[in-house]
């Protein structure tokens, strides 16, 4: 069976055999609309994805946050105690003076002191 070259030639440069043109419509129409829907179907994976993201993003921003204010609170924690542990050392060495100065009768102690302080605010 011999074949015009000239039709052949056109087929291969079109990339498909020659049809009705209803047909073709119709073929193309089809082609068009899957292709519509293969965008839609990827458009709403890529929304998803995003949302996916962003919601991973967020989480890890509270838990970020989260551990802040717990690290917050703890040094806070620490700073309390250090500060209790050290007016307990304070009021236990002031009770242990007050001991000490009821106990001793001399009052002279007191006067150089004073005296000491006077010196030092007149700068000599």
């Amino acid at each position: 069976m011999r074949v015009c070259f000239e039709s052949q030639a056109r087929r291969r440069r079109d990339g498909k055999r020659k049809r009705s043109s209803g047909r073709k419509k119709k073929k193309k129409k089809k082609k068009k609309k899957k292709k519509k829907k293969k965008k839609k179907k990827k458009k709403k994976k890529k929304k998803k994805k995003k949302k996916k993201k962003k919601k991973k993003k967020k989480m890890k921003k509270k838990k970020k946050k989260k551990k802040k204010k717990k690290k917050k609170k703890k040094k806070k924690k620490k700073k309390k105690k250090k500060k209790k542990k050290k007016k307990e050392e304070e009021d236990e060495e002031e009770g242990e003076e007050k001991k000490k100065k009821s106990n001793s009768t001399d009052t002279t102690t007191k006067t150089v002191t004073t005296a000491i302080q006077w010196s030092d605010f007149l700068g000599l």
